[in-house]
């Protein structure tokens, strides 16, 4: 063999490396342009049907309440139009301008036009995002087992083998001042659930989360104790913790 075609020989794996690099760049450039375009098209589609949207079409026209009642029936008392994300009827659709209304436990969105706003039609909204909170939607009517939990939007706090859910809701109530003159107010009301084997329990203290998780109820009270754990003002998120640490000793 002569130095040219030894040359010639240690170069062609190199070639070969090199076109098989530049093939497989290219491949991926190709797959993330087409999801780009995939992405703009979508998105062309919502912007160019508009009010038209399966969003908009089908829910009722949505009314604010009496300015006369005291405080509002909204998601942590935002009364205004904030973007969010849901699933609707298997579709999901960003940057929606939308308020929780908690009262009604409507979703409720505003029309790209800004000439109305309307509540969503409530099963047909699988889950929605808001102001950093995981909403998702339970039906009772296809649970076997429900242990008194309702149909509506579920705040999922926390997500492992099992989930941890916050039913948000207020009321309006009446009461009598000094004067005597009826005074009519939003009130706030909260009730925690665990969903365990796809069984939903109402958890209202310690007590009752170490009831529940009782096959490691003795690790569970070192943890709590351990780490200073507390179930009054911050019982959300103790049971946050409980719940994450219970799915790490079941691994």
């Amino acid at each position: 063999m002569n130095c040219t075609s030894f040359k010639m020989l240690l170069a062609f794996p190199l070639f070969i490396c090199t076109a098989t690099n530049s093939f497989s760049q290219n491949l991926q450039s190709d797959t993330d342009l087409r999801e780009s375009v995939l992405e703009s098209t979508v998105t062309s589609y919502y912007n160019a049907i508009d009010n038209q949207s399966r969003l908009y079409t089908n829910g009722p026209e949505y009314s604010f309440y009496d300015p006369a009642i005291k405080g509002n029936a909204y998601l942590f008392d935002s009364n205004s139009f904030v973007p969010g994300s849901v699933e609707y009827d298997g579709f999901s659709y960003k940057s929606v301008p939308m308020m929780y209304d908690l009262f009604k436990d409507y979703v409720v969105v505003l029309l790209p036009n800004k000439s109305a706003k309307i509540s969503l039609l409530s099963d047909r909204v699988q889950n929605f995002d808001w102001l950093g909170h995981h909403f998702v939607y339970i039906d009772t009517d296809t649970l076997s087992n429900n242990k008194g939990v309702n149909t509506g939007f579920y705040d999922q706090v926390y997500k492992g083998k099992m989930e941890v859910l916050v039913k948000r809701s207020k009321n309006i109530q009446n009461s009598s001042g000094q004067s005597g003159k009826v005074e009519t107010f939003f009130t706030s009301k909260k009730e925690i659930y665990i969903k365990k084997d796809g069984v939903y329990h109402g958890i209202d203290s310690e007590g009752s989360l170490l009831s529940l998780l009782k096959d490691k109820k003795k690790e569970l009270k070192q943890y709590i104790r351990n780490n200073q754990i507390k179930f009054g003002s911050e019982q959300e998120q103790a049971m946050v913790k409980v719940a994450a640490y219970y799915d790490q000793l079941t691994i």
